[in-house]
C-alpha cells in the first residue's frame, strides 16, 4: 500500500513587538532644590564629537563655551549611554543657562533622549549638571545610531585643567 504524504503549512502573521519606556530626563531645577527659577542665559556651546557603541555607547569630543561678554574657553567631554548601538558624528550648538561661575560649568551632566538615527538627522539635547548649570542644544549628526530612551552622562572639563 503506497502511503500519500500531506505537508502542513502554517503561516504565521508577523508580529510586532513594542517596548515602551518611561523616560526621565535629568533636572537638576526641581521644586525645594537650591535652583533658581528661570535662570538667565549664560553664553553659549559649540561642539564636536563622535559615538561609537554597541550596547553601550562612548561619545567624546571638543567644544568651546563662550560667555555673554564674549570670553571663550575650550573644553573636553566624554561620557558613556546605556542602551545603545551604532556609529556617529556630529555637531551641537546650544545654549548655556544658569552658569554663575564659571568653575560651575566643569562636571558630570545627565539627560538626553533616545532615538533612531539613520544616517543623517537633528534631534535635541538637554543636560543639567548639579550645579543647576543646564545645556540646552540641537545636535546635527550623522552615522547610524539606535537607541533607547535612557539618560546618558557627560563629564564637561576645561581644556586648561
Amino acid at each position: 500500500m503506497r502511503r500519500k504524504w500531506t505537508s502542513r503549512c502554517q503561516v504565521y502573521a508577523p508580529v510586532r513587538i513594542t517596548i515602551r519606556a518611561v523616560v526621565k530626563v535629568g533636572n537638576a531645577q526641581t521644586v525645594g532644590s537650591k535652583c533658581i527659577e528661570n535662570p538667565a542665559r549664560s553664553g553659549t556651546i559649540t561642539f564636536d564629537g563622535q559615538s561609537v557603541s554597541f550596547l553601550v555607547g562612548y561619545r567624546r569630543g571638543t567644544g568651546v563655551l563662550t560667555l555673554e561678554n564674549v570670553q571663550e574657553f575650550p573644553f573636553s567631554a566624554r561620557g558613556i549611554k546605556v542602551g545603545e548601538t551604532g556609529v556617529l558624528s556630529g555637531h551641537i550648538q546650544g545654549e548655556v543657562i544658569g552658569l554663575e561661575e564659571l568653575v560651575n560649568f566643569n562636571g558630570h551632566y545627565k539627560g538626553g533622549s533616545g532615538d533612531a538615527l539613520p544616517l543623517v538627522g537633528i534631534g535635541n539635547l538637554t543636560l543639567v549638571n548639579s550645579q543647576c548649570v543646564t545645556i540646552v542644544a540641537k545636535c546635527v549628526a550623522a552615522g547610524l545610531k539606535m537607541s533607547l530612551p535612557e539618560d546618558q552622562v557627560v563629564t564637561i572639563q576645561f581644556l586648561n585643567d
